[in-house]
């Protein structure tokens, strides 16, 4: 995002630390807000963007910042295509299911996606390389697809149908 955004204006974000990049705790300190509320809660990533050390802009620098930012916003927005697709369904009955999915040793604990339980699809954003997804629902057996590949630029498609697990008698 920083990287485009100073394509278009050389200055924008000059003096920013790590290029235009900051942690947003090494910049002030918000203390239970929404962004722990959806990296812990939610298992989600957060990202707030902030387009100018100005609090609040006044109206005659929206064009301004609006252009300085709009190729990066589109490109950002396009990285969502990205990554690791799929669906997770139940393998007797093919009907969608709510699953976390993971790939471990790469992360945080908290850096999961869920399927959903309308059409059991989930997208991890994720940079070129080879992963092992776990998928795991309550009731069924946990699922590992090892060595899916990811190619920068394009979407991998991946199809998950999850066991009940016998023991618990749902199948």
């Amino acid at each position: 995002y920083a990287d485009e955004a100073m394509a278009v204006d050389p200055g924008y974000m000059f003096g920013w630390p790590d290029d235009g990049i900051t942690n947003g705790a090494e910049w002030y300190i918000v203390k239970d807000g929404r962004q722990d509320y959806v990296n812990y809660y939610l298992e989600g990533r957060e990202v707030t963007l902030e387009l100018s050390n100005e609090k609040l802009l006044g109206s005659e620098y929206l064009e301004a910042f609006w252009n300085k930012n709009k190729r990066s916003l589109i490109n950002y927005m396009s990285q969502c295509l990205y990554g690791i697709r799929g669906v997770v369904t139940d393998a007797d009955n093919k009907e969608p299911l709510c699953a976390r999915i993971h790939i471990p040793g790469h992360d945080s604990t908290y850096s999961v996606v869920h399927s959903t339980t309308t059409h059991g699809d989930f997208y991890r954003l994720i940079k070129e390389g080879n992963y092992d997804l776990v998928a795991s629902a309550p009731g069924y057996l946990n699922d590992t697809i090892r060595g899916v590949e990811v190619i920068d630029y394009q979407a991998t498609q991946v199809q998950i149908s999850l066991m009940a697990d016998p023991k618990l008698g749902l199948g």
